[in-house]
């Protein structure tokens, strides 16, 4: 009695945020949004790569045969809510520069269970024109890139439309003015959830990253991505998305002319053609230590949860996860315990 009409609040709308409100939206749960708008989240200069081979093992990526399926469905079927493009089949080709790299290519792509996900071939598919000579071609399939800016718009015009939206923090501080009026108040912070304190103490494993948008001239159009070190990405109007490196300490979130030289020298090992570096940027990606997501409830305030840690993998975990956490918090389906923060057992909350 006397509650206002949006039952649920969530705070925070990077793509997990934004997949997590539209799919409890979706499932008849009354949401309302907050974010500050000028914050810079990691998913917001994400290329949003779904990749089912990483590493330096070319090991296949964690469920992928699970989560890919419920990702494509996912998105495919929100691209037709849209109205736009989201989902972008995109091959990957892997510049290999060694025999040995070549040879664990090529064992790799004859194991169990590898079967149509990976190759050799003798040229660099889109970009045999403008790469750096002397590589062999490993071919990754089943890739894909997600439009993660349109899926962001999209769920923050819906909300708005509603009148469902805040241009605000939540501060934790003040959870008390909210905590009567909802059942749930759920933070999707990313990076900055190391900061809150119903959730500091969970093990973070937080890493920066610097990414480039550049324009490359090119002879035809380039419908996949290029990997070395770094991926190189389309990312619509003429332009590509250049990263990212991995800085595990950190002064401050900005992007730094370290970070500038380290992507702008990889990019010049993989072409052979000059490019013009249109923006810098710099973000901070939320990692566990075990990297695995983080979802789940205060130990110190039960209503309130928390929806993070998806990481580089955002765009391939965050739709199956949201589901999970839906289901949970709508209908009471147990958390998996891969990914309850429960698993870090009675942590220490500064709250």
């Amino acid at each position: 009695a006397g509650r206002p009409a949006c039952d649920r609040y969530k705070s925070g709308q990077g793509i997990a945020g934004s997949i997590l409100a539209y799919t409890l939206h979706r499932a008849g749960a009354h949401i309302t949004v907050a974010d500050r708008l000028q914050l810079q989240s990691a998913s917001s200069i994400a290329a949003g790569v779904i990749n089912p081979i990483t590493g330096k093992r070319y090991a296949k990526s964690w469920n992928f045969d699970l989560f890919y399926p419920f990702a494509f469905q996912f998105y495919t079927a929100l691209q037709q809510e849209i109205g736009q493009q989201i989902w972008f089949d995109y091959p990957i080709v892997r510049l290999l520069n060694s025999t040995i790299e070549q040879n664990e290519w090529s064992l790799r792509a004859g194991s169990t269970g590898y079967e149509g996900f990976a190759d050799v071939q003798t040229h660099a598919g889109d970009w045999d024109n403008i790469v750096q000579p002397g590589f062999a071609y490993g071919f990754v399939h089943r890739a894909a890139r997600v439009h993660f800016s349109a899926i962001r718009a999209h769920v923050q015009a819906l909300f708005q439309a509603q009148g469902r939206f805040l241009d605000q923090h939540i501060d934790p501080a003040q959870l008390a003015d909210f905590l009567p009026h909802y059942d749930h108040i759920i933070f999707c912070e990313g990076y900055y959830a190391a900061q809150n304190p119903y959730f500091s103490a969970l093990p973070w494993l937080s890493a920066k990253g610097d990414c480039l948008i550049l324009r490359i001239p090119s002879p035809q159009p380039i419908q996949s991505i290029l990997k070395k070190q770094v991926a190189i990405v389309p990312y619509g109007e003429g332009l590509y998305w250049a990263g990212a490196n991995y800085y595990w300490q950190f002064e401050h979130t900005n992007p730094t002319p370290e970070g500038l030289a380290f992507n702008t020298d990889e990019v010049r090992q993989m072409l052979a053609v000059d490019v013009e570096v249109v923006q810098h940027l710099a973000a901070v990606r939320p990692v566990a230590k075990d990297r695995r997501p983080l979802l789940g409830w205060s130990a110190a305030q039960p209503k309130v949860g928390i929806f993070n840690g998806m990481g580089s993998k955002g765009a391939l975990l965050t739709p199956y996860w949201a589901a999970h956490f839906a289901q949970h918090i709508i209908d009471g389906a147990q958390l998996d315990h891969t990914v309850d923060i429960r698993r870090f057992g009675s942590y220490s909350e500064t709250v």
